[in-house]
């Protein structure tokens, strides 16, 4: 075991040695390259025997300031490119005003360069010419100079004329006529006759008087009514023309022997009922498609007498009115109820009657040519209308403004949005194609 002496005989030898850069004064053993334990610099730290007291003046730090502060001496060699880029983006988001006026102005700088008269705009090693006003042929330079005088007594264009006398055709889907002919009172009794033949059951004189008694009471005057356009009391006394009376003791020689013979008239009569049902289920359908037909009507006879804010409000009327018919299913469709009368309808029979009642939704006559003559109608009604005439008017001169500041992009912009009358929009097509060229480059 070392005693003392010995251990301190055999402890290193130390040297002490001082940093010129914190003033940090320590000891350590020699060795070739020395740290600060401070701030870790190496080529400051000095033995202490060689450095000179008199000239030696220890860095004091100045005061503290509340403020961001970074240690650089505690910065390691992998965190110095990290806090260089943060240091980067930080100072050009708090100049990006100044950095984005200067990038404005080096854009504006390059486009405003001009080689061989042409303007040079440079995107890298590529240089892409625009032509200037100067080199547009006097034709061109006389289209963009030109203007057209608009006036509220202006003469109608001819494409105007044509498209205010041109007339729409339009057909309601109403049922016209049944889907087969109708009965005769003779054609019944023969029928009668027949079926006796074909069964051989002859019927009672009693019975056969009754069932054309019930005919001529109900069926026949069906189709007056139905001639005569009342669809609903046609259908109803087609209703009751089926309540035939009993025959026999039971219920089951009557459908077997009567109803069985008078099948062929039974399924005639249901199908023109079904047929009426679906024309009264679409009457509400056929009553707006009517109303169209006149309102079109009364909307070509003011647009003939020029009265262009009643033609105006009339196509606007007749534009909601195709929109509501090209939604048919959103119109009520319900086919109205049978008379009490159905209840004496044999029960087989009844169920057909109200299987009748769910019909299929109204089909809708095709509106698309209608459609497309009222819109341009309007248009051309549009342009006479005072308040838009000077709309239109307004929108020209601004863009006649624009071309002669030499703003193409915003005067193509204006010229694009006018829509009448066609002699404004040739001029305006016109005068789109010299600015499309301005703005396009040149091959």
């Amino acid at each position: 075991m070392r005693t003392g002496i010995e251990a301190l005989y055999n402890a290193p030898m130390l040297t002490r040695y001082i940093c010129s850069h914190c003033g940090r004064r320590f000891e350590a053993e020699p060795k070739d390259i020395m740290e600060c334990p401070g701030c870790f610099w190496s080529t400051t730290v000095k033995k202490e025997e060689d450095a000179e007291e008199k000239s030696f003046e220890p860095r004091v730090s100045p005061p503290e300031k509340k403020s961001f502060k970074i240690n650089f001496a505690k910065i390691s060699v992998r965190t110095l490119p990290f806090l260089i880029l943060f240091l980067a983006t930080g100072v050009l988001v708090a100049n990006w005003p100044k950095v984005s006026r200067f990038l404005q102005q080096r854009e504006a700088s390059l486009r405003s360069k001009k080689m061989n008269g042409r303007a040079v705009i440079k995107a890298g090693d590529l240089d892409v010419k625009i032509p200037t006003l100067d080199q547009l042929s006097e034709e061109e330079k006389a289209t963009l100079n030109r203007r057209i005088d608009l006036a509220a007594d202006r003469p109608m264009d001819e494409e105007e004329i044509k498209i205010l006398r041109s007339m729409a055709s339009l057909r309601t889907g109403k049922v016209e006529r049944l889907p087969s002919q109708a009965w005769t009172i003779e054609g019944y009794k023969q029928m009668i006759a027949e079926q006796e033949k074909f069964y051989k059951v002859p019927l009672p004189g009693s019975y056969k008087d009754k069932l054309v008694d019930l005919f001529k009471k109900k069926y026949l005057p069906a189709e007056e009514a139905f001639k005569a356009g009342n669809l609903l009391e046609a259908r109803n006394l087609w209703v009751e023309s089926l309540a035939f009376p009993i025959y026999g003791k039971t219920l089951e020689k009557h459908r077997g022997v009567a109803l069985t013979m008078l099948r062929l008239f039974i399924n005639d009569t249901l199908s023109k009922i079904g047929a009426i049902n679906g024309t009264l289920t679409e009457q509400k359908v056929r009553d707006l498609e009517q109303s169209l037909i006149e309102n079109y009507t009364e909307f070509r006879q003011l647009v003939d007498e020029k009265s262009w804010p009643e033609a105006a409000a009339s196509a606007l009327k007749l534009e909601q009115m195709i929109k509501q018919l090209e939604t048919p299913d959103q119109l009520p469709t319900e086919v109205p109820s049978y008379p009490p009368a159905v209840n004496q309808v044999d029960e087989g029979i009844r169920t057909t009657l109200v299987n009748l009642l769910h019909s299929n939704p109204p089909a809708v006559t095709d509106l698309a040519s209608l459609a497309q003559d009222v819109a341009a109608k309007k248009n051309v009604i549009e342009s006479f209308l005072p308040e838009n005439l000077a709309k239109v008017k307004n929108r020209y001169d601004q863009a006649l403004e624009f071309i002669r500041l030499q703003n193409w992009q915003e005067a193509e912009k204006l010229l694009r949005q006018i829509e009448y009358p066609p002699s404004l929009v040739r001029d305006s097509q016109e005068k789109v194609k010299v600015l499309k060229k301005l703005q396009k480059p040149a091959p």
